[in-house]
């Protein structure tokens, strides 16, 4: 991509209604193409991505810790429940940030394939964050389903429908097919597994969702044929995936335990049927939809982690 072309694209489904956050969005945006952009012309110079990563890490660094100052103080004023969960996060992406920007200093060099995770992981987390976290602030997404339903299937179907309608403008219609998936196949499938803590106790969720939607989805944010950008893709789908799970999982247990991520990584769709008998799941459901079928499997117990 030359020019002025865009490979990350602001929306007006990202915006909250409070001018000076959504610009501040939009800027972290607009850092993220820049980088990608940047690196796709002269990635193959050594020197240069070692520089341009550098220098845009100690920007996005100084400029989301002033975002995230931002939110927090608006958060403190309105007197938000969900204060804590949120600044969690915040702090997490920095230190990811920080963590990343110090290992690249320490071997004094950075890939092309580097490049394309900070930027996929970075554009996957914003995403996520601003369509559930940032949105239940000012009291959309998530936190517009006002009334809790005791049915826990039910809820889930309502809370996934809800977000994709908030971030896609889609209405997937997404519908449980299966109460009991052990792994049947379904097609190519993106898996991950994902482990949280919360208090002593660990939660793992296994996902997994259609290639065709996953691609489908990647194009409604990119905007472009995305078939030669799979590792952005992947990168910012993968981080999207277990945060997007771990917001859902922050709704049904409410602001009295915070859900950290432990770890996170992708895991071979053949493996699914060994990975759920190992797991036991308290919860394995399949879903059909619109855009395609995904699955969600976990052991964590409803009656402990919903507040019914």
């Amino acid at each position: 991509m030359k020019g002025d072309d865009k490979m990350i694209k602001w929306s007006k489904n990202y915006l909250m209604g409070i001018d000076k956050l959504d610009e501040e969005h939009k800027e972290l945006f607009r850092i993220s193409d820049q980088i990608y952009n940047r690196v796709m012309e002269r990635g193959d110079d050594a020197k240069y991505r070692l520089f341009l990563m550098n220098e845009t890490l100690e920007y996005m660094l100084r400029y989301f810790k002033r975002h995230a100052k931002s939110e927090e103080i608006y958060m403190r004023e309105i007197g938000y429940a969900g204060y804590e969960f949120h600044k969690m996060l915040h702090d997490e992406f920095y230190n990811m940030l920080l963590k990343k920007k110090a290992d690249i200093v320490k071997r004094n060099e950075c890939s092309k394939k580097e490049i394309a995770e900070l930027v996929g992981d970075g554009i996957g987390w914003l995403l996520e964050h601003i369509i559930t976290e940032d949105m239940a602030i000012v009291g959309k997404g998530i936190s517009a389903i006002s009334s809790y339903n005791s049915d826990f299937e039910e809820q889930l179907k309502n809370v996934i429908n809800t977000n994709l309608i908030s971030f896609l403008n889609v209405a997937a219609n997404v519908k449980i097919i299966n109460r009991n998936y052990q792994g049947e196949d379904f097609g190519k499938v993106i898996c991950q597994k994902m482990v949280y803590n919360l208090g002593s106790r660990q939660i793992v969720v296994i996902s997994g969702i259609e290639k065709t939607f996953l691609i489908r989805v990647a194009e409604m944010i990119y905007g472009i044929d995305i078939e030669d950008e799979m590792d952005l893709v992947l990168y910012s789908m993968q981080t999207f995936g277990a945060n997007f799970w771990r917001s859902i999982g922050q709704y049904f247990v409410g602001n009295h335990d915070l859900l950290s991520l432990s770890s996170n990584s992708f895991i071979i769709a053949r493996s699914i049927p060994e990975e759920l008998d190992m797991l036991k799941p308290e919860k394995s459901l399949l879903f059909d939809s619109d855009m395609g079928k995904f699955f969600i499997a976990t052991n964590g117990k409803m009656s402990e982690i919903a507040h019914f």
